[in-house]
């Protein structure tokens, strides 16, 4: 039996596919970096600390947890705070 790996690069799919797949593979790591992406925006918004933009909080929160990838992070943490309060990045 292949694992994921082996098979993405026997049938050459983009590595671009291969991220997108992460999300789906590793929800638990993904929802839990977001909710922690969440509480240190909050955070630092709460303090006036925002010194940097949404991306340098996010790669070091990725840099956390394994297989999680800093651009689905973000397009997760978003797409979850348009659903929860209609908000648009």
């Amino acid at each position: 039996m292949q694992t994921l790996q082996e098979y993405i690069n026997t049938n050459s799919l983009s590595g671009s596919l291969i991220t997108k797949l992460k999300r789906f593979v590793n929800p638990k790591n993904y929802a839990e970096a977001a909710k922690t992406l969440h509480s240190v925006l909050q955070k630092k918004s709460k303090l006036n600390q925002l010194r940097h933009d949404i991306y340098y909080y996010a790669h070091e929160i990725a840099k956390r947890f394994k297989d999680v990838e800093v651009k689905e992070l973000i397009k997760l943490y978003k797409e979850a705070k348009l659903n929860t309060y209609g908000l648009k990045f």
